[in-house]
């Protein structure tokens, strides 16, 4: 049995600060405020995975990822003891994000 290629990716999510009407707050400048970055996990497989394991991306590389919604991750911090979710995507591309790197 021939086993496909897999490769997991953590990357961090910005999302915006919203009011207790759900509105976006914004800071006194006009810029979208956000809180603190929400950890998602992508997930390729098969030729993705190995064409994404030869790229040279290092951990702090900005970038950009897209795909469907997969099953949550569920696990037990091992900080207090309690069960958590992690959002998981169903990889379909991911790249460096040009716009922050330049």
């Amino acid at each position: 049995m021939q086993r496909r290629a897999y490769l997991e990716a953590v990357v961090y999510r910005s999302v915006p600060r919203r009011d207790q009407d759900g509105n976006v707050q914004r800071g006194s400048d006009g810029s979208v405020a956000y809180g603190d970055p929400e950890k998602v996990t992508v997930k390729f497989w098969g030729r993705n995975a190995e064409v994404l394991r030869d790229l040279d991306l290092r951990q702090g590389d900005p970038v950009v990822a897209t795909g469907t919604p997969g099953q949550p991750d569920a696990f037990i911090s091992q900080h207090d003891g309690r069960a958590y979710a992690r959002t998981v995507i169903n990889g379909s591309t991911l790249q460096i994000d040009a716009i922050r790197e330049a």
